[in-house]
């Protein structure tokens, strides 16, 4: 797991300092930005490293390639969700951010 979170931080900074041609959705660009400012030590960062791990060794595809797919698919703020599952992460992604998501009315109008 080690030389997992490893390859994940490398690759992180390397796709924040250089000109990747590898094009990720604002929120993914955000929560890589976020994760680094927190030196990558978020149980969120470390969650997102497990999986990535684990769909590797499943599917048969190297950890990078897997992990580049997981940046990949973050798409929106809804996908951000399921990578930042402790309420403190999330405030302070949000926090970082400046995204205030909406939240449902739980009155009724009358």
């Amino acid at each position: 797991m080690i030389e997992e979170k490893a390859l994940a931080v490398k690759w992180c900074n390397d796709f924040l300092e250089t000109d990747s041609n590898l094009t990720l959705s604002a929120i993914s660009y955000q929560y890589i930005l976020w994760s680094s400012s927190k030196a990558y030590e978020t149980q969120s960062f470390d969650w997102v490293t497990l999986n990535a791990h684990l769909r590797s060794s499943l599917e048969n595809r190297s950890f990078t390639e897997q992990f580049i797919d997981v940046m990949q698919n973050v798409q929106t703020f809804m996908d951000v969700l399921k990578l930042i599952k402790i309420e403190s992460e999330l405030r302070d992604f949000q926090q970082f951010t400046k995204i205030v998501p909406f939240k449902k009315l739980s009155y009724a109008r009358g």
